[in-house]
């Protein structure tokens, strides 16, 4: 169809008898101007490659692109023999997939995975892979050059990985095959890593922590804190501006309100303390065994200052921070979010203000993450479209919001200052550090603030997670230029590239070279209009204080 799924990949076959016959072209043009014998048969190989990217995104992780649907098919096999025979395998698997033919084969068994790094593993997994791997648009010349330099890449430090948790590393509770082998192999070889995530409600040092467990003995070396960013990172730039002021932050109880105290803010309180201490602000809130009796006590308290004619003093607050959906209690907590904003100067009380009286901050904006449910689930994003909705039904006026996490500029900037920063903790020049690779499953958050942020940005699309859900029709907040912009001018731009998981990424970055990674990422942006860079004051103190 025209305006398919795989409308911009041009040269893909029409039905899957030409797809094989085109297929088995390609591997004969190919072999033909490796051996020197046929330059034009060479050249209508690389012409008919598909033009610019790889696969549709609608491909499942596993069994991605039979052969014959695959019109580089033939390039990448002969990419795959032109590379030197690897130490330690067998004449049978050195000899690669020469002569073989393309098939049809759905059905055939999948690879193993190995937990092994070596050329020889490596080089095995990847010719016997075949049957399911994408769309390369890679030469023989490419990839045989790379293959036979002296020396391995990662060795001087020029390329470092953003990785993403859900969808990436974990789905779920549970982890993704191979992912914590990559991870490993990392740390082996010295390339610099650290997670993104739009997650949080805790604090970096405790999401290290618990990487670190889940990834278990697998590991090198633990997770370390600076290696990790969550989507209210970046707000400890505002807490210079905030410092002795009181604040409210909404997220996981205890864990969130410790986040922000370590970032400076040193007013912070939870929204939990706050109902806990005023249930009567919250009357439809089930409470815990722990805490009836602590509320009970506040109810009775309450009584008894109405008794006595006594007014109530609630809490005042100049800002409200929202950390993370988890434990997030829809009505309760959106209430006195709503009592916050509406306050006059952020006292809460019997007064009302028509407008917006203090900033709100969001952490992030994901419509959906992947779960192991059949479906991707809501998360924070749905979040700030159910307190839009009610702010403006009860004010009138539409909610004004400073938004953090991808796909915005200020967590893909942070994020790139702690990877040149875990560069310089390995030994490597950060200065040398040309390309940050951000692999994400998801294309509206991950790939779009990736894609948006340009050099030294390559977007990279893995299919282990939230991919295949379709794209959301989302509400904009009003004065979001930043939103507008990516939506308007980024939004739908296809990856850099695509690989099926984590663990194939890094053997096929290690293994073809960066060149050949980084070969479709655009040069320049000269097609877009700039970035609106005055929307990057918000996030600054100097901004907070202006606000």
């Amino acid at each position: 169809a025209e305006d398919g799924p795989d409308a911009h990949f041009r040269g893909v076959p029409e039905s899957r008898e030409a797809a094989a016959a085109q297929a088995r072209r390609l591997a004969r043009a190919a072999a033909s101007n490796r051996d020197g014998s046929g330059d034009d048969a060479g050249a209508e190989a690389k012409d008919a490659a598909p033009g610019g990217h790889f696969m549709p995104y609608g491909a499942q992780p596993m069994k991605v692109c039979p052969v014959s649907g695959s019109p580089a098919w033939g390039l990448y096999v002969s990419a795959l023999d032109a590379m030197p025979a690897a130490p330690g395998l067998s004449a049978e698997q050195n000899a690669g997939l020469d002569g073989q033919k393309a098939t049809d084969d759905d059905d055939a068994p999948e690879p193993a995975a190995s937990a092994s790094y070596s050329d020889a593993t490596t080089l095995a997994l990847l010719k016997g892979d075949n049957d399911t791997k994408l769309d390369y648009k890679f030469t023989a010349k490419d990839v045989a050059t790379k293959a036979s330099t002296s020396g391995r890449w990662p060795l001087h430090g020029t390329c470092g990985l953003v990785l993403d948790i859900d969808g990436v590393v974990f789905s779920g509770k549970a982890g993704i095959e191979g992912s914590a082998e990559a991870i490993r192999h990392m740390q082996e070889v010295k390339i610099p890593f650290v997670f993104m995530t739009n997650g949080g409600g805790t604090t970096e040092a405790r999401k290290a922590a618990q990487l670190t467990e889940r990834m278990g003995s697998v590991l090198l070396e633990p997770i370390r804190a600076e290696q990790v960013v969550l989507a209210h990172t970046p707000m400890r730039r505002l807490a210079a501006a905030y410092r002795g002021r009181p604040v409210l932050i909404a997220g996981p109880d205890g864990t969130s309100a410790e986040a922000a105290r370590t970032y400076g803010f040193d007013g912070a309180v939870g929204i939990r303390d706050v109902q806990r201490a005023h249930p009567e602000l919250v009357p439809l809130r089930k409470w815990s065994k722990a805490d009836q009796p602590g509320v009970d006590a506040a109810l009775k308290a309450l009584r008894e200052r109405v008794a006595a004619g006594t007014p109530t003093v609630y809490p005042r607050f100049d800002a409200v921070f929202v950390y993370n959906d988890g434990g997030f209690d829809g009505l309760s907590d959106v209430q006195v979010i709503i009592d916050v904003l509406t306050a006059p100067f952020g006292q809460i009380g019997p007064v009302v203000s028509k407008f917006q009286s203090v900033p709100l901050y969001m952490a992030a904006d994901d419509l959906l993450w992947p779960a192991q449910a059949p479906l991707p689930r809501l998360g924070q994003g749905a979040i700030r479209e159910m307190l839009a909705s009610a702010f403006e039904s009860v004010t009138g006026h539409e909610l004004q919001v400073t938004q953090y996490g991808k796909p915005r500029r200020v967590n893909y900037d942070y994020a790139l200052e702690q990877l040149k920063e875990e560069s310089t903790r390995l030994g490597w020049d950060p200065k040398a550090l040309r390309t940050a690779c951000m692999v994400g499953d998801n294309l509206e958050s991950d790939i779009l603030g990736a894609n948006a942020a340009g050099a030294p940005w390559l977007s990279v699309h893995v299919l282990t997670g939230v991919g295949k859900a379709p794209s959301a029709v989302r509400t904009m907040a009003p004065g979001d230029d930043e939103g507008a912009w990516l939506q308007e001018h980024v939004a739908g731009a296809p990856p850099h590239y695509v690989a099926p998981s984590l663990d194939h990424f890094v053997r096929e970055l290690e293994h073809f070279g960066e060149h050949a990674v980084t070969m479709h990422r655009p040069s320049s942006q000269i097609d877009r209009p700039p970035f609106p860079a005055h929307v990057l004051d918000a996030y600054s103190a100097a901004g907070a204080s202006a606000a």
